[in-house]
């Protein structure tokens, strides 16, 4: 169905969705005075095509290999592994399996229960059941409806300074550079040529208002 110039998928039956590699949980938008609003159909936030983009709905099945944006809006995605993810506007990444995700921009909170990685550019983050964050510059290319001749140049997000913050557990953070490990309430910068900083001290007070979205 077309649906605001852009494409909205069917849902499937919920026996297909338990074969789901991953579905949109929760989503996520600011009303006009700003506050955030859970909803059910997206205008921010999708799956991004090669000729346009489909929209998010809540329910909708993702297949391993999908890029996904949140461009203006917040979106809990639920992985068939278990793991939750929660992209902040502006993130951007690709479901590649089970256990890994490619950011390509911007804010990812992970909420993982077992062994799980993310690679962002040059960085590789390997946990075993924890909380995190990755952080790097925001996506800010807009969606494409159909007919837009999409032939836009992706901006490279993963130039900029990447940060890791740990909430829980710990998280093993790699580039060619070295390596580090962060522990619980530890943060890292990465610059652009892979160089990692020294842990520092970060605390989940923090995220105190920030990430408040209603359920």
């Amino acid at each position: 169905m077309i649906l605001g110039g852009l494409i909205y998928l069917s849902l499937l039956s919920p026996a297909q969705a338990q074969e789901a590699f991953a579905t949109v949980d929760k989503l996520w938008e600011p009303d006009a005075a700003g506050r955030w609003k859970s909803i059910t159909d997206a205008t921010q936030m999708g799956i991004i095509g090669e000729t346009e983009d489909v929209l998010l709905t809540k329910g909708m099945v993702l297949e391993q290999g999908q890029q996904v944006r949140a461009q203006l809006g917040m979106a809990e995605i639920e992985l068939a592994s278990g793991n939750t993810l929660r992209l902040e506007p502006g993130a951007e990444l690709i479901l590649v399996e089970p256990t890994l995700i490619e950011q390509l921009a911007g804010e990812v909170m992970y909420m993982v229960k077992g062994a799980f990685s993310v690679k962002f550019g040059t960085v590789h983050c390997t946990v075993e059941g924890t909380k995190f964050e990755v952080i790097g510059p925001n996506q800010v290319t807009a969606l494409h409806a159909p007919g837009d001749n999409k032939t836009e140049i992706p901006d490279d997000a993963s130039e900029g300074t990447i940060s890791v913050q740990v909430l829980k557990g710990k998280v093993r953070v790699s580039t060619e550079s070295g390596e580090v490990l962060l522990n619980r309430e530890q943060r890292l910068l990465v610059d652009p040529d892979g160089t990692l900083g020294e842990p520092q001290k970060w605390s989940m007070c923090n995220l105190c208002g920030y990430h408040h979205v209603p359920h």
